[in-house]
């Protein structure tokens, strides 16, 4: 059985999951850049410092953070928010003692023209997983326009004094055919080999922190505050939900007249409990994944048994949640018990 076969035949037991949902529920990719301009378009220009890498930390006696970048800037500041990424420079500083490292897997991504693809037979301009053996996938995702996103996830164990890099570097698709060599079908050995050029993405990861903030006047957001490998594919739309939590919790604090450590207590009690939920997926996919390597399958019952035990529905909550529900769920029960205690 070839990979998309298997994977079409997954799609046709879950089609109410994986083809059809709700149109405000379908799956999204945009370009970053693009996704950054519709952003700052939303921003007071005059407050944007681009080009100003942070290099340390420190806190005063104030109790204010002194910020060192790049270049020779500084400044002092009440608060701090850590969207500085998997290596996150902020959470270095407010947890000294967590760390990162290799998780043993690459992602390659590259773009391929949808019209050429499209002439693959076998390819559909939707959303697709493509399964392999060990855990490996290629994924492809119309990105609007004529662009075709094209990601692989393959093992890459570390070898000793070979250097990791989390950012994406320029790479050769070769390591991406030599891992699916004898798995790939026709359709998709067609579509490698029309992608122009990718980048190397190392996946890192890290333990979970018990807390997302700091000092009470540190929030970390986005990779920077769960050092997940790949984000479940929706580090984007988390980093989101952390920016709209934390900025509902602030707006919260001031309007109460409460401290900004308030309203980061606020976003730590809403966020840090779903990314134990994360965690705790993770922690399955790992059983499931274990319980997968004794069993001894041939390579077709192996993908057939890896999506059903982890491609399944049953975790499609973390897609679904409603960050701006959790938030007025954790407000209203703060202003229940703050009717009590006065009452």
């Amino acid at each position: 059985m070839t990979v998309e076969t298997q994977r079409r035949q997954n799609s046709c037991r879950h089609t109410s999951h994986l083809l059809i949902p709700p149109p405000h529920q379908r799956p999204c990719r945009a370009h970053r850049s693009k996704l950054q301009q519709a952003l700052l378009k939303e921003t007071n220009q005059s407050r944007i410092r681009v080009g100003r890498k942070l290099v340390s930390t420190s806190q005063l006696e104030s109790g204010r953070l002194r910020l060192s970048f790049e270049g020779g800037y500084t400044d002092e500041v009440d608060l701090l928010i850590g969207a500085d990424g998997i290596r996150s420079v902020v959470r270095e500083f407010a947890f000294p003692d967590h760390s990162i490292s290799h998780t043993g897997s690459t992602a390659y991504r590259g773009l391929a023209r949808t019209s050429d693809a499209l002439k693959t037979n076998g390819l559909e301009k939707a959303v697709i997983f493509w399964h392999g053996t060990g855990s490996k996938w290629i994924y492809t995702c119309p990105l609007g326009g004529d662009d075709l996103e094209v990601t692989v996830r393959i093992k890459e164990p570390y070898i000793d004094g070979e250097e990791r890099v989390s950012g994406g570097q320029e790479a050769s698709i070769r390591p991406v055919q030599d891992a699916f060599s004898g798995e790939l079908s026709p359709p998709l050995r067609q579509l490698l080999n029309i992608v122009d050029r990718v980048q190397q993405f190392d996946f890192f990861a890290g333990p979970r922190l018990g807390s997302i903030v700091q000092h009470g006047s540190i929030a970390l957001i986005g990779d920077a505050s769960h050092p997940l490998s790949g984000a479940f594919g929706a580090g984007t739309g988390f980093a989101l939900e952390d920016a709209y939590v934390l900025g509902g919790a602030l707006e919260w604090a001031v309007e109460q007249g409460k401290p900004v450590s308030a309203g980061l207590e606020v976003f730590d009690r809403v966020r840090s409990p779903h990314y134990e939920a994360l965690y705790g997926v993770l922690d399955q996919y790992g059983v499931a994944e274990g319980e997968l390597a004794s069993l001894g399958l041939s390579p077709q019952d192996e993908i057939k048994v890896r999506i059903d035990k982890v491609w399944n529905a049953e975790h499609d909550w973390m897609y679904y949640y409603q960050a701006d529900t959790a938030l007025e769920q954790e407000l209203q029960k703060l202003s229940l018990e703050s009717s009590e205690l006065h009452s």
